[in-house]
């Protein structure tokens, strides 16, 4: 999952880019996002929050309403629990790798703060790894499609550099995890840092 997603964030910039004229006329943002989602499903466990990082990349042409945008997360929790057998202790390690396509609108128009709102759909990959002292680890993962919205507020500090706050919402991913069935929805806040252009006059 994390190649196909790498690779899917370098084939939507390079195609955002991949135009010069139309790249010189526009403007975008590569951001990256550092922050913790709390997951709304009990089939997480003591693993429902978790530590996140993503990137994400926007771009508008000159008179666009809106934004395409494109973004990768990757989030993780870690816990521990009793085997019923031997009552002996093991450990857990619960992901979920995104990847997300859609829409914002950006007002830019305001010198260096930026408001944004924006949504669409998330392609989600849960993964749960069991090391146990005295049985095999397991693994088990599920995949879903969800639809996501988010909003914040970044400011231009200096030409180019992106400094502000991401909130964001997960929703319709129904997984199942070792027998247990739950979903991927969360709730995330995340420091946003990163770059835009066209630099700031």
């Amino acid at each position: 999952m994390r190649r196909h997603a790498a690779t899917g964030l370098a084939v939507l910039l390079l195609g955002l880019a991949g135009v010069s004229p139309v790249a010189a006329a526009g403007g975008g943002n590569v951001n990256f996002i550092v922050g913790g989602r709390g997951m709304g499903s009990d089939v997480w466990g003591e693993t429902d929050q978790q530590d996140v990082f993503g990137v994400m990349a926007d771009y508008t042409g000159q008179a666009w309403p809106v934004r395409l945008e494109g973004g990768i997360f990757v989030s993780s929790g870690n816990g521990d629990f009793i085997e019923p057998v031997f009552f002996s202790r093991s450990e857990v390690e619960n992901k979920v790798s995104e990847l997300a396509f859609g829409l914002n609108h950006t007002w830019d128009k305001r010198g260096r703060t930026r408001p944004y709102v924006g949504g669409g759909l998330a392609w989600i990959v849960a993964q749960s790894d069991i090391t146990s002292e005295f049985f095999p680890d397991a693994h088990d993962d599920s995949q879903a499609l969800g639809v996501y919205v988010h909003g914040g507020l970044f400011w231009r500090v200096g030409a180019t550099f992106n400094l502000g706050v991401d909130v964001r919402l997960m929703g319709t991913t129904g997984i199942g995890l070792f027998g247990e069935n739950g979903d991927a929805g969360y709730g995330q806040i995340g420091l946003v840092f990163g770059f835009g252009w066209p630099p700031y006059p």
